[in-house]
């Protein structure tokens, strides 16, 4: 493939840490940025190359079940000044709860006319970060018996990716690690 100049760029960071309260809190920041000058539409000006976009979204969410329990965003970088009456839209998921399903209920709140793509998608980003963060805190844990491992929700991993697809060997172990856990029999037919 060929390729000549560099005119645009969008990076996400996120950045997991664990709460002294033994919460989760979630960080993220996306950035656009436009390497040549271009005429934005919005402002009817021509726009120098730099940052157009820029925000950091957070997150407090509850550990193993992975709840918001706050959200705030900030937006230091907009093309115009009304983009910022999105920002408190990231409230609205205060209470829900990242699992299988929970991108197309952020897509549904706060897509179109509710929303800003950008925030969205970010939003979406920091889900599958929270996931890793969860399953880092989790991964330290030694005692098989910890509560909050009875209490960690598989099926976050499922389908996440094509290694942990759900009719695949990974997910296979897990179920098999689960049971064992739990100390489910299996029966002739092979299941509990």
């Amino acid at each position: 493939m060929k390729r000549n100049e560099r005119i645009h760029s969008r990076n996400i960071a996120i950045d997991c840490y664990e709460t002294p309260e033994g919460n989760l809190f979630v960080e993220a920041s996306l950035t656009d940025e436009r390497y040549v000058p271009f005429f934005l539409y919005t402002a009817n000006r021509i726009h120098d190359p730099g940052v157009i976009h820029g925000m950091v979204a957070r997150m407090t969410l509850s550990v193993p079940d992975l709840t918001i329990l706050d959200a705030e965003a900030e937006m230091p970088h907009v093309p115009i000044e009304e983009c910022t009456e999105v920002r408190d839209s990231i409230r609205r998921l205060v209470g829900m709860r990242i699992r299988s399903g929970f991108t197309n209920e952020v897509r549904e709140l706060l897509g179109k006319r509710a929303g800003c793509q950008h925030l969205t998608n970010l939003i979406m980003t920091m889900s599958s970060g929270a996931v890793q963060g969860l399953w880092t805190i989790m991964s330290r844990l030694r005692d098989e018996e910890s509560a909050l491992r009875q209490h960690l929700d598989p099926e976050l991993l499922l389908d996440s990716c094509w290694l942990w697809r759900s009719d695949g060997p990974l997910a296979e172990r897990l179920r098999q690690t689960r049971k064992q856990g739990t100390g489910e029999k299996e029966t002739a037919s092979g299941k509990p």
